[in-house]
């Protein structure tokens, strides 16, 4: 008992549950606070450029400061994310940034993904181009040889670039304008312009007004149109057609040794027969029993 440790007040000789300290309180990913916290540090993210250290490329979400642009073929291009996943990118940008510190920050081959939580600025590519950090606890410079370029803070255990007033008012309009609309739409199951535009005057989106409803390629996919098959080739009497399917091998052997079943079934009369392989090549000679059996059939009747 006095090499127990307690998890809660972190003493030895007493398990938490024997505590008679206050229960610390840990936070729950499915609470409702939890939900808010998350999304409060998604909207503030939203207005700027996280400092990542693990992209190998700048990422941008929003159209804000677009100075040249170029399209990818569609679903040729991703983005791999954390766990695996990956979202794919529309095209590559060049952006500019206006720094808290009056300057300019030229970002080329961005590559734009709109369906990605924040904006991303890669410290292995600026630092390719010349560029040096100096990371500290509460914040971040950029050098550009021994010049101070930019700066950054800390929002989040995250490293956040300093944006002029000037650049977040502008993009906090855009997003406005884009994202949060088209959040909404996906929100309430892609719904369509009229229907968005009712609700907006009702006051039901918050403060969004009438707006364009943008350019939503799940809907453009969900609403596309395909030629017809066309009618399948049906045969018009017995043995003409015959459909036929070999599977395995199985895990585990048939009684008799058989790792294999193969099925034959006459498209005409649908008539079928099942049998039992233990080598792939045995397939030829049950056909050939199977087309004797059907040719009897036909005899008989």
């Amino acid at each position: 008992m006095e090499k127990a440790k307690c998890y809660n007040c972190q003493k030895m000789g007493h398990f938490a549950r024997e505590c008679t300290e206050p229960k610390k309180v840990r936070p729950n990913p499915s609470s409702p606070n939890y939900f808010v916290c998350s999304h409060i540090f998604l909207a503030n993210s939203l207005l700027g450029w996280i400092v990542d250290t693990g992209a190998t490329k700048h990422v941008t979400r929003d159209r804000a400061g677009f100075v040249d642009y170029h399209r990818v073929p569609a679903c040729s291009h991703y983005i791999a994310m954390e766990m695996a996943h990956k979202r794919r990118f529309l095209g590559l940008v060049h952006t500019k940034l206006k720094l808290s510190t009056g300057r300019e920050l030229l970002l080329s081959d961005v590559q734009y993904a709109p369906n990605i939580r924040c904006n991303l600025l890669s410290v292995t590519a600026l630092m390719e181009h010349g560029f040096s950090f100096l990371f500290e606890q509460m914040g971040l410079s950029i050098y550009f040889g021994k010049d101070l370029y930019g700066l950054g803070f800390m929002n989040n255990d995250f490293f956040m670039l300093e944006l002029s007033n000037e650049c977040v008012s502008y993009v906090s309009s855009s997003i406005n304008i884009h994202d949060i609309f088209a959040l909404w739409h996906a929100r309430l199951g892609h719904i369509g312009q009229e229907r968005m535009t009712r609700l907006a005057r009702e006051g039901l989106l918050g403060s969004l007004a009438k707006v364009n409803l943008p350019t939503c390629e799940p809907c453009m996919a969900g609403k596309a149109c395909r030629k017809p098959f066309g009618k399948a080739k049906r045969a018009t009497h017995p043995l003409e057609l015959v459909h036929s399917d070999i599977c395995g091998p199985m895990n585990v052997r048939a009684r008799h040794g058989a790792f294999y079943f193969l099925t034959f079934i006459d498209d005409y009369s649908r008539y079928g027969s099942v049998y039992l392989l233990s080598h792939r090549s045995e397939a030829l000679d049950c056909f050939k029993r199977f087309l004797a059996e059907v040719e009897n059939q036909r005899e008989v009747n």
